[in-house]
């Protein structure tokens, strides 16, 4: 007989548990326990004779039939075997049994049989109203897009943007459209979270540790654990964990890229890793569940610090490199961002017509890319000056221009591709929109690579200095929504409600280091502190993507921070980048100086 197991509780997902709750049925060895869903997708515990399971298949008990049946194993839900096994092991492969048993609404009791016609009748017009109406949506939809505009937060009304700020809609919206490659690193990361509730990804920008995060922590909106409910948390930094934590729920929590400030304030990490361990003692008692994210390279420069904390044990570590995602699995993202943004794909190269077309001007569904050339730029793509692969690919597939210059950007430094985008739009031969655009760009990196229409109000002087460097006029609202709307920008910036946001945020930082290494000064007396306090290291820095600053050039910075409030200035002072004795006390003369002002006004 087929025992339900309880709300909010799930099958066993490791080889102990499993024998724990085995021992409470009393099975035989022809009919031996197991424990998986049922076709209902409600999961439970039965006495039954086994059967063998075919790869990427999962044995489901048919509550019709009273025997065990397969079904497909969900990719999404975790590990899924590539071999035949025998039924009792499917504790070993999370994608069969990642799911918990929810409670169904109440029907309240003496309830009467409802009339059948009534019913049948109902539920068809409903049925015809429903296609209908989907029907008009998918028409308007299509008109609405005809333009080659992109639709703002297509999918806002989905409980997984609901759930992420708007930075991660971006990346909400790929999900929602299954543009996301489920890798078999992607598995691996499945299974030890589901295992340990650690999960440490490691990897270069764009190597889609983010997306793989935002990807997990979705399954666990509006579920439920050992009875508690589960709540996701995305947190900015270590300290804020805490105050997310609530005794009755389970918190699962996004760290994404925290750890990054250790490159510039090394002088946090030991502070931290107290909290690290009071941390993982909430993991072990269940209370807490936490995805870390962080580039290699501030992983391997702090790592032999960082591995004397249980937190960051071996164990719940993966990484994601040109090493753990084959060439087959890269063919398949880029085929998927192409396909996403409406790029035609073909088998026979003499179809391929690249060589035919206006690359820079045409509609992407008018572009046909042959499998050949996929796999050229696959076979040419790796992980260059800190950027992964999937990041290029999703930029060549949104981006016109990288996308005409498809071979250096994967072949050759992506920041310099974009040096000389920005430096053509800059050009005293370019006419007035080019240098709007350029405009607009430095812009959204000198904010922070987030940006709305009515920023360009509110940080005006900003926006003026950067129309005088660049050689542009101010616009107003009308004009500059029209601008952000345009081609060119929303090959970089991502439409969303109300703000667009960069396609990655890793584009922040090499525009301002384009823009550093042709007007310093500019750019630290211009650009956003925050931004410049996440991104500034120093020359000898061997962090590849940085904005690397000029030791002679700090002194008109440390006169912008002499003005801030005490924490603010007390922040900077422990920054990599004042650390010589020569801008510590530049630093502290600034201080002094700006006081004395404030004295004597």
């Amino acid at each position: 007989m087929f025992n339900p197991v309880a709300i909010g509780d799930s099958c066993p997902l490791n080889e102990a548990a499993w024998n724990i709750r085995k021992s409470n049925f009393n099975c035989s060895s022809d009919f031996p326990y197991h424990c998986i869903p049922n076709n209902g997708r409600v999961p439970g515990d039965i006495c039954i004779g086994l059967i063998w399971v075919p790869p990427n298949y999962c044995p489901v008990y048919n509550l019709n039939a009273e025997k065990l049946d397969v079904e497909p194993c969900d990719l999404q839900r975790g590990t899924c075997s590539g071999v035949d096994f025998q039924s009792p092991d499917v504790y070993k492969y999370t994608g069969c049994l990642n799911m918990t048993r929810q409670e169904k609404p109440s029907s309240g009791g003496n309830s009467q049989p409802l009339p059948l016609l009534p019913i049948i009748v109902g539920s068809v017009s409903f049925v015809c109203l429903v296609v209908v109406i989907a029907c008009i949506f998918c028409l308007c939809r299509r008109r609405g897009n005809s333009s080659g505009k992109k639709e703002k937060d297509v999918e806002l009304q989905q409980p997984l943007v609901e759930t992420f700020p708007s930075d991660f809609h971006r990346i909400c919206h790929y999900l929602s459209a299954n543009v996301f490659t489920p890798t078999k690193i992607f598995t691996k990361s499945v299974g030890l979270f589901e295992v340990h509730g650690n999960l440490l990804l490691i990897g270069p920008h764009g190597s889609g540790k983010t997306t793989i995060a935002v990807n997990l922590l979705n399954k666990k909106v509006n579920t439920t654990s050992n009875g508690k409910r589960c709540f996701v948390e995305v947190c900015n930094s270590v300290e804020e964990i805490a105050s997310k934590m609530d005794e009755s729920t389970v918190t699962y929590v996004l760290l994404d890229d925290a750890m990054e400030q250790y490159a510039y304030q090394e002088s946090l990490l030991d502070s931290h890793l107290e909290m690290y361990q009071d941390y993982m003692r909430l993991i072990e008692a269940g209370q807490l569940r936490i995805i870390c994210t962080v580039t290699d390279t501030t992983w391997n420069t702090f790592s032999s610090k960082l591995l004397q904390c249980p937190f960051f044990s071996k164990e719940f570590q993966i990484e994601l490199n040109d090493k753990t995602i084959d060439k087959h699995e890269k063919e398949e993202i880029l085929k998927k961002h192409l396909q996403f943004n409406k790029f035609v794909l073909t088998k026979k190269k003499k179809d391929e017509n690249l060589k035919k077309i206006d690359k820079h001007h045409a509609d992407s569904s008018q572009i046909v890319i042959s499998e050949d050339t996929i796999r050229s730029w696959v076979k040419k793509a790796k992980t260059r000056n800190g950027i992964g692969p999937p990041l290029l690919f999703d930029l060549i597939s949104t981006n016109r221009f990288l996308f005409v210059n498809a071979g250096m950007a994967i072949s050759d430094s992506l920041e310099e591709v974009l040096k000389m985008r920005i430096t053509h739009l800059r050009k005293d031969s370019t006419g007035p929109l080019d240098k709007d655009f350029a405009s607009l760009l430095i812009f959204a990196a000198f904010t922070g690579g987030k940006v709305s229409v009515q920023d360009f109000v509110d940080k005006e002087l900003m926006y003026v200095g950067i129309c005088s460097k660049v050689g542009c006029s101010k616009k107003g609202d009308k004009e500059i929504e029209g601008f952000l709307n345009m081609h060119e920008m929303l090959g970089y910036l991502y439409p969303l409600r109300d703000c667009y946001v960069f396609h990655h945020k890793v584009l922040t930082t090499l525009i301002l280091s384009v823009m550093m290494k042709d007007s310093e000064e500019f750019v630290l007396q211009h650009a956003d502190l925050n931004v410049l306090y996440r991104t500034l290291q120093p020359q000898k820095s061997k962090y590849p993507v940085c904005v690397k600053v000029n030791e002679k050039s700090l002194a008109s910075l440390a006169d912008r921070i002499c003005k801030e409030t005490p924490d603010v200035i007390g922040k900077w002072q422990k920054h990599v980048i004042m650390q010589s004795e020569k801008i510590k006390k530049r630093l502290v003369k600034a201080i002094e100086d700006c006081m004395d002002g404030d004295a004597q006004t």
